[in-house]
């Protein structure tokens, strides 16, 4: 009964993800992993921004003609501040573009190779037996690959888990559009 769950979890996650959206899904593990392996960059983005409104705040405040050498003191430390805070930012853009490409990457090879390694791993291997004589002669197309007689094999079963997942995605999908569709109240076709 484990391998029939894991089938349907690897169903439910290889059907969910493209639902989703791989740059969905990678933008929001992204934010994971600067929260947990960048904490630092971001906290000194945050306190340049808060300085620097504040230095624009006191920019402000200040008469460029009345008091030309505090604001002019001011306008080097914001121009310095502003050049800090954009290479953080280009940096923070190019480590979101380089980890959003590998972590697409891996979740495409792993939605391709784990249910591949999975079939050949579990080539003969039974996920659960049927009741004698329920099926007919249609339970040899159960056993599929190369499973037992009257049994379940783990391509039919992963094949039976993807039809229902992509047939509810599918359902909800357009269960969505048609409620966005003929909201009460709308005056677009409904």
């Amino acid at each position: 009964m484990a391998l029939a769950l894991f089938i349907v979890f690897l169903v439910v996650f290889t059907e969910l993800i493209p639902y989703i959206g791989y740059k969905a899904v990678a933008s929001w593990a992204y934010g994971i992993y600067l929260n947990l392996f960048k904490a630092d960059v971001i906290h000194k983005q945050r306190r340049l921004k808060r300085e620097i409104l504040h230095v624009k705040h006191e920019l402000a405040r200040t008469s460029s003609q009345d008091q030309f050498a505090k604001w002019a003191r001011l306008r080097r430390k914001l121009d310095g501040k502003m050049s800090d805070l954009d290479k953080i930012r280009k940096a923070l853009g190019y480590m979101k573009t380089g980890f959003e490409l590998k972590f697409t990457t891996f979740l495409w090879l792993s939605m391709f190779i784990v249910p591949t390694l999975l079939f050949i791993y579990c080539w003969s291997i039974p996920v659960f037996y049927l009741p004698n004589g329920w099926f007919g002669p249609a339970t040899m197309f159960f056993t599929l690959p190369f499973a037992p007689s009257g049994s379940v094999g783990v391509l039919a079963w992963y094949f039976v888990c993807r039809h229902v997942i992509r047939k509810i995605v599918t359902t909800k999908r357009n269960t969505i559009m048609l409620y966005n569709y003929y909201i009460p109240g709308k005056s677009n076709g409904g």
